[in-house]
């Protein structure tokens, strides 16, 4: 594990990075299609999961697990609610570059972002369960 003076950092650095990057396709969709829901959704799906995510790594800095399982299961369910609502929406190719929508499907999406949520889970329960000793922390 890292220094105690870096580990919180590391874990914001992480929850700012996994919200920004795991939100800005839905950001970027709807200034594309010119929707404001679609960009607003994104937004606020971003805005709440840095505002939770940083608050959690701020009162819990040595929880990584529980920290980052929440975050995991916030990306997957945010971007499988959004994936089946604007799915139609995408376009195979935006400003002359492929978005990947012609190789992939939406069950091959669905599939990727469930391990994402399952990995999520698995870290909470790791979390929960973990031994006293390391709970005293």
């Amino acid at each position: 594990m890292s220094s105690g003076a870096t580990a919180p950092r590391n874990l914001k650095g992480g929850v700012f990075g996994a919200c920004v990057g795991g939100f800005a396709w839905i950001v970027l969709l709807g200034a594309v299609n010119g929707s404001a829901a679609l960009l607003a959704e994104g937004l606020a799906f971003m805005i709440v999961g840095l505002l939770v995510g940083l608050r959690l790594a701020a009162v819990y800095p040595d929880r990584h697990r529980l920290v980052t399982g929440l975050l995991l299961l916030w990306l997957a369910a945010g971007n499988l609610l959004v994936l089946r609502l604007a799915w139609d929406e995408i376009p195979d190719r935006a400003f002359g570059i492929s978005t990947g929508k012609q190789s992939v499907t939406l069950a091959t999406l669905n599939v990727g972002l469930s391990a994402m949520a399952l990995v999520g889970l698995g870290l909470l329960i790791r979390d929960v369960r973990r031994p006293k000793e390391e709970k005293r922390e």
